[in-house]
């Protein structure tokens, strides 16, 4: 099976979206053009693949016997709060009669 994920607002390709078989253990991402490859039983028609990027809304998407997918993610209403990360640290240079061994870090 293969397929291509598409944002529903620009209609352009999304990557690293994660596609995995409902209950298997599994899975694939789709490539810079939004495309993906996944294996899949032959005469398994009931193979439930759930759809997942941050910032979209998850789908359950029933594959049945299709062979090319055209999966539309819509994003998710709900915002992602900010997240700051912020480092301190303190380096002191310090002399060595080691010629190689030239710097001190201490926090």
């Amino acid at each position: 099976m293969s397929g291509e994920v598409t944002d529903s607002a620009t209609g352009g390709p999304l990557a690293g979206v994660s596609i995995l078989v409902k209950g298997k253990s599994g899975g694939t991402q789709t490539n810079a053009q939004g495309k993906f490859t996944l294996t899949v039983p032959a005469n398994d028609t009931s193979t439930t693949l759930l759809v997942e990027h941050v910032g979209y809304q998850a789908q359950e998407i029933t594959a049945g016997n299709e062979k090319l997918l055209h999966i539309v993610l819509a994003a998710s209403m709900s915002q992602m709060e900010e997240v700051v990360t912020i480092g301190y640290a303190t380096v002191k240079k310090k002399i060595s009669p080691d010629p190689w061994f030239r710097l001190a870090v201490s926090n």
